[in-house]
């Protein structure tokens, strides 16, 4: 990362690109805090709708990708998505 580094504007580049990393990261923390304020049962939802939509965002590429030609591709995208199914059945069982 460092032998990038050739000009001036690279540093401040990177400077900018690590403070928009910060943010994200910030943002994220207060999500999580924001949840675990929550009551379980609710917090648990919100995992479960989270993963439901990742899944269903997964099973999208596997149709794109299938339509692309990249069987190989869409295989991943495709055991990625029984993962979170897996996932989404497994904490579906929890009892609050």
């Amino acid at each position: 990362m460092l032998n990038d580094i050739k000009t001036v504007q690279d540093l401040i580049n990177l400077n900018e690109k690590n403070e928009e990393q910060i943010h994200e990261q910030n943002v994220a923390e207060n999500i999580v805090d924001q949840i675990l304020d929550l009551e379980p049962k609710e917090g648990l939802r919100i995992v479960r709708d989270i993963l439901k939509a990742l899944e269903d965002f997964h099973n999208q590429g596997v149709e794109l990708y299938i339509g692309d030609g990249k069987p190989n591709v869409a295989a991943t995208w495709a055991s990625d998505s029984t993962k979170l199914r897996i996932a989404i059945d497994t904490i579906s069982d929890i009892k609050l």
